[in-house]
């Protein structure tokens, strides 16, 4: 099955089927206040198997063009975006308060710190760090001797690239004539 063309009425160029998903699980988040796209999935598609629909969901999920139109159904709805649900409870989390024993307000500490925690998870700056580990074992038939020997010629051609490389440097001072 070949893409679908981007149109007017189809702006993010979705199957028919990925539409009425996204269309479904909306109406559940409106009415249960639940986003399920699995169970979405599971109504919109069928299969023998079940865990076809679990299959059927990440694929979508990791499709651009299936994920903005999720996203832009969440603002529509008010869910997500300036003055959305989201950022109203973000806010009031924030400004979280608690009651002493004795009644008197004081600021809820451990709220405000898990909500920011959590917004700082959604906006990736909780984002693993991606690194890359190389390991190698090297057997050498050398004895100690030859191999300082080897150092100190090692360490000969790095110092004379270094003093090579210094002399060809740009150097600040103007030269005169």
């Amino acid at each position: 099955m070949g893409t679908i063309r981007k149109t007017p009425e189809n702006p993010y160029g979705l199957t028919a089927k990925q539409k009425l998903v996204i269309e479904d699980a909306l109406n559940n988040l409106e009415k249960t206040g639940k986003l399920k796209l699995v169970n979405s999935h599971r109504k919109i598609y069928d299969g023998k198997n079940p865990k076809t629909p679990n299959v059927i969901a990440s694929k979508n999920l990791s499709k651009v063009n299936f994920r903005q139109a999720l996203l832009d159904g969440l603002k529509k709805r008010g869910i997500i975006g300036v003055g959305g649900k989201i950022e109203r409870r973000l806010v009031e989390g924030l400004d979280a308060m608690t009651s002493s024993p004795t009644g008197k307000k004081m600021v809820d500490y451990k709220a405000r710190l898990a909500y920011i925690q959590e917004i700082n998870k959604i906006s990736g700056v909780y984002a693993p760090q991606k690194t890359q580990s190389t390991s190698f074992s090297l057997n050498v038939n050398m004895s100690e001797e030859e191999i300082n020997k080897r150092i100190e010629e090692l360490q000969k051609e790095l110092r004379e690239e270094i003093e090579i490389v210094g002399d060809n440097s740009p150097t600040t001072e103007s030269k005169e004539e």
